[in-house]
Parts: structure tokens; C-alpha cells; sequence
């Protein structure tokens, strides 16, 4: 499991508030998120910790060879935010055919606002 303790957000304190001995329910995961062997363009745009599946899709790519090209958009507050950076790098470094591209997206790096306006 991957828990990053960077969000102050309801779910994150209520996680950070368990104890060694407590435990909790967690459903999931849901919805319908898989690869298909046969997509030829693949574009992402995914926000922290919802890199998630996008790793193990990526993994999955690379492992078979497949011929897909792939756009990611990956936003963060700050560069070291970044989830799963050193499987991204490897992932642009090892990628068949070099059809991989990934943009980060910085909204807040060092301490300044960023915005992307297309």
C-alpha cells in the first residue's frame, strides 16, 4: 500500500490519527482502469498519489514492448512531491521507441503559484 503523509486533508489526518493496534475498512479498488494491448494513444492526466495505477499500467507497457504512444501530465505542489519519481525516470530512460513523454506540472514550486493555461 502507498500512503503519502503530505495532505492535510480529512482523510489523511484521520489516517495519521490510527494507532499500531486499530484498524480500519477500505474499499476498493473501484473503477475501471486497465490496459488494453491494442491502444495505439494513450494520453494521462493524473494529480499525486493518483500516479498509482498509472505505475503498474506503465510497467505493464514496457514489460510486453508494446508500440503505444503515451502522454502523461503529472501534477505536484513541489518537485520532491513527486511519486514514483525514479520509476518515471526509468520509465523515459527504457521506454521501446522512445514514445513516452511526461510533463511534470509544479503548482507551487519553491513556494511560488504556477498555473498552465492551454
Amino acid at each position: 500500500m502507498c500512503i503519502r503523509d503530505r495532505s492535510d486533508s480529512i482523510f489523511s489526518q484521520k489516517l495519521r490519527g490510527l494507532t499500531a493496534k486499530e484498524s480500519c475498512f477500505i474499499k476498493g479498488p473501484l473503477g475501471n482502469c486497465v490496459f488494453k494491448d491494442d491502444y495505439k494513444k494513450v494520453g494521462f492526466i493524473i494529480g499525486g498519489i493518483g500516479i498509482t495505477p498509472v505505475i503498474s499500467m506503465f510497467e505493464y507497457i514496457v514489460k510486453r514492448k508494446l508500440n503505444t504512444d503515451v502522454i502523461l501530465f503529472y501534477s505536484n505542489r513541489r518537485e520532491e512531491d513527486i511519486a514514483f519519481k525514479d520509476k518515471l525516470d526509468e520509465f523515459q530512460k527504457f521506454y521501446p521507441n522512445k514514445k513516452l513523454s511526461i510533463l511534470l506540472l509544479m503548482s507551487n514550486p519553491q513556494g511560488r503559484s504556477v498555473y498552465l493555461d492551454a
